[in-house]
């Protein structure tokens, strides 16, 4: 009879459960729990970046390379109406002139710094 060719081995160890992700920021979550409250379409968390500006949550494109190729364009060619208008969507943006948010050019400049610094973690024309 030939010897047997056969090793022992020990049973492998399982792998561990892949960790879930942590809870996200907790005013994105806030931000769109209250957007689900009342009833408003919403977005995947990790599609969306949510920036607070003179008390208002607005909702941004978590990263700028989900921007809309025209919002890029409109930055580029220092069309800031527009370019605001296309990041933030028409709802976002007529809520923010209805309300008066957004009555004089100063405004503008100071919401779309704040998006970029907030969101972005840059200065506008970085």
């Amino acid at each position: 009879m030939a010897p047997s060719n056969t090793t022992k081995r020990s049973p492998r160890a399982a792998k561990p459960a892949p960790q879930t992700p942590a809870e996200p920021a907790p005013e994105r979550l806030a931000a769109l729990k209250d957007e689900a409250n009342r009833g408003e379409e919403m977005a995947p968390a990790d599609l969306l970046k949510v920036v607070q500006w003179r008390g208002v949550d607005l909702r941004v494109p978590a990263s700028i390379d989900d921007w809309p190729i025209e919002v890029q364009e409109f930055a580029e060619d220092g069309m800031a109406v527009k370019h605001l208008r296309g990041l933030l969507g028409v709802a976002q943006w007529n809520k923010l002139k209805t309300d008066g948010h957004v009555t004089k050019m100063g405004d503008l400049g100071d919401l779309s710094e704040t998006i970029m610094r907030d969101a972005y973690g840059q200065t506008m024309g970085e």
